[in-house]
Order: C-alpha cells, then sequence, then structure tokens
C-alpha cells in the first residue's frame, strides 16, 4: 500500500509543476498475462532525454491481471525506456522493468499439524519482476497534431517468486499514451 499511495504522490508532485519543459505521458493500457488472461495498467513517464528522433523515458505503471480459478496478480513496475519517432509517427523501443508484485490465488488449503484442512484466506506469493519489452505503436503528435500514441508492448516477465523457482511469464500490452505536455 505504501508503494501505490508513493506512486500517486510522485504523480501528482510531477503533474503540479508547471514549469516543467520535459515531456510527461499518462499511459492506459490492456495488459494480459499470457494474451488472455485480461488485465489492466495505469502508468506515468517522464522524458529525461530527447536526441533527434529519440526520447528517453524514466516512468512507472501499476497494474493487474486476472485468470479464473487460477491467480490474479497486482504490480508494481518503475521502468526506463527509449523511443524512436520517426517522420511518419511510427513509433518504436525498448523498455525495462524493476519492481514487485503479489499474486493471489483464490483456492488453496493447507493442512495442519493434525491432519485438519483449512482453507486459506489469502493464498499467493511475492515476487520481484524484471521485464523487458518491446514497444511499437504511431504517435498521431507528428501527423495529426493530436497529443495521443498508440502501442503494442509485449514483455517477457521473469519472476523470483520465495518458492526459490524462476518463472518466465509474456505480457501483452495494447494501449493509448496522452502526452500532457
Amino acid at each position: 500500500m505504501k508503494s501505490l499511495l508513493y506512486f500517486f504522490f510522485l504523480l501528482f508532485v510531477n503533474l503540479s509543476y508547471s514549469q516543467s519543459s520535459t515531456q510527461q505521458i499518462l499511459s492506459f493500457a490492456y495488459e494480459g498475462g499470457n494474451i488472455t488472461r485480461p488485465g489492466l495498467s495505469f502508468g506515468y513517464s517522464l522524458s529525461i532525454k530527447q536526441l533527434q528522433n529519440w526520447v528517453v523515458l524514466t516512468g512507472a505503471k501499476i497494474g493487474f491481471y486476472y485468470h479464473h480459478n487460477y491467480q490474479t496478480a497486482i504490480f508494481l513496475l518503475p521502468k526506463f525506456e527509449i523511443d524512436h519517432i520517426g517522420e511518419t509517427g511510427f513509433l518504436y523501443g525498448v523498455e525495462v522493468g524493476f519492481g514487485p508484485q503479489r499474486t493471489f490465488i483464490p483456492h488453496v488449503y493447507e493442512v495442519d499439524a493434525s491432519g485438519n484442512i483449512e482453507k486459506q484466506k489469502m493464498g499467493g506469493v511475492f515476487h520481484w519482476v524484471i521485464a523487458p519489452g518491446l514497444r511499437f505503436g504511431k504517435d498521431l503528435s507528428v501527423t495529426k497534431n493530436i497529443p495521443i500514441q498508440w502501442f503494442i508492448n509485449p514483455q517477457l516477465q521473469f519472476r523470483n517468486p520465495a518458492v526459490g523457482r524462476n518463472e518466465k511469464y509474456l505480457i501483452i500490452g495494447i494501449g493509448i499514451n496522452y502526452k500532457l505536455k
């Protein structure tokens, strides 16, 4: 919960700083686990360097995905990305994120010392996630003067859970960015 409050505090501080000349972007995406598990993510990015058609951004996103009778996950992913925007508005780039993720499993049972079976209220695992990904899309501000980008963002999450085994998980994001400045 502290991480979520911290994320929104940073978002508020950056949005309220009116003298900033850096580019600020809000993002909203369908972010599904293994394509078929629906989820959403919300993000905020801030440009830290611009070189001709290249933009270097830093930011964070918070999101979740859901899989019926399996696991639901919530994550906070600070990220670093480099994007190239061509003369026609075509956008491509790379990103990497690192942050915490918590999964929730609905039907978990535990056997106590006397052999009784009890249902756990909140089963699941805490993970650290490293998520490299690609970005493809279109920047509509280049050709139509609309401050919106659409994108497709496949990521491969490498999760290191408390059980000691690394897992790989494909996440596909499809969404829009809105440029504030």
